[in-house]
């Protein structure tokens, strides 16, 4: 069951926090101060570390893109882009699967990894 009941609008922090504040008895004030916790702690580490997992989440990472040349297509004008950092995020396969319903939500890891090295290995045999 899904903690907020829509279609795929976008969802508003809000509306989490009142979701969660609903399903756990604690208060709404509550529950946006570990949310403003927990996204500290990720934006902190990720600056310090370049890296945070959060497993059966995905993970987070921060990556250098190279600098380059392009073209602006309306002008024709080349414009030098100089190297950055971007922080890139990655679903871990169990998000993955439940999002695109492939394994239910009380499913456990370790049973939809089995499902899906049966299905690699149908694969391999045709």
């Amino acid at each position: 069951m899904a903690l907020i009941q829509g279609g795929f609008e976008q969802v508003a922090k809000n509306e989490i926090v009142k979701a969660i504040s609903d399903r756990t008895g604690f208060t709404q004030r509550q529950i946006k101060e570990i949310l403003r916790l927990t996204f500290e702690a990720i934006i902190t580490n990720l600056a310090v570390d370049g890296r945070v997992e959060l497993r059966r989440f995905g993970v987070f990472e921060l990556r250098q893109r190279k600098a380059r040349i392009c073209k602006n297509p309306t002008t024709g004008e080349i414009l030098q882009i100089p190297e950055r950092s971007v922080v890139v995020f990655k679903a871990s396969s169990e998000m993955e699967h439940r999002v695109i319903g492939q394994i239910r939500p009380d499913s456990s890891s370790p049973g939809s990894r089995t499902k899906k090295n049966s299905a690699k290995k149908e694969l391999e045999k045709d």
